[in-house]
């Protein structure tokens, strides 16, 4: 109960504080809304495996869907002490962007979590898509909120985007909610500068 008690808190501030930025602004400045479902594998013992992902197209988006696929190695270690292993890993994967109607986007995305001491976890991506010559980085850092019984962390993303013309940069508060050992709920605020609109996004992600 503790925990939905916390997560209800955090979620009324995240919306109050969405109310509040999006007061005063017209319909072009409004943020975009991104939900999406994404899917993890993972098969790694402490050492090297495999592991992929499948990131669904937004479904708030009704025109041109595009989903991300990608497979291949992944690294998984343990840090701390023997009492409170944390669990790390690294994978690097090949894939592609499919968009409809449209030639897939081949990609090389290395992604990576570190969980570090004191409930703190760091989480880094980069993706290169070839075809499109975008160069995607994108960092959370996020702390696990006491009393919720490692349910519930809080924390700041942030999205760098590299190509040709204006460069995209922004970034926000997150939250994100662990109904299970499987199944976890993302929440974001990113403040995009330059020409860009404001996002939210929602992540659903399942892991098995």
């Amino acid at each position: 109960m503790k925990t939905r008690r916390w997560f209800a808190m955090i979620l009324t501030l995240f919306c109050g504080t969405l109310a509040t930025t999006a007061a005063g602004q017209t319909p072009s400045q409004n943020p975009n809304l991104q939900v999406r479902f994404l899917l993890h594998k993972q098969v790694a013992a402490p050492g090297f495996g495999w592991a992929g992902w499948a990131v669904a197209s937004d479904v708030a988006n009704p025109f041109g869907q595009r989903g991300l696929l990608v497979a291949g190695v992944g690294y998984k270690w343990q840090s701390g002490p023997s009492t409170a292993l944390r669990v790390n890993w690294i994978e690097v994967m090949p894939g592609a962007f499919v968009t409809e109607h449209q030639r897939p986007d081949s990609v090389l995305d290395v992604r990576s979590s570190f969980n570090l001491a004191k409930g703190l976890n760091l989480s880094v991506e980069g993706l290169r898509a070839f075809g499109t010559k975008r160069t995607l980085l994108i960092t959370t850092f996020t702390a696990l909120v006491p009393g919720t019984d490692g349910r519930l962390r809080v924390g700041v993303e942030s999205d760098l985007i590299f190509r040709d013309g204006p460069d995209g940069k922004g970034g926000g508060w997150r939250i994100v909610y662990k109904f299970s050992s499987h199944a976890s709920l993302a929440v974001a605020y990113q403040f995009r500068f330059g020409v860009e609109r404001d996002f939210i996004r929602s992540y659903c992600l399942f892991s098995f």
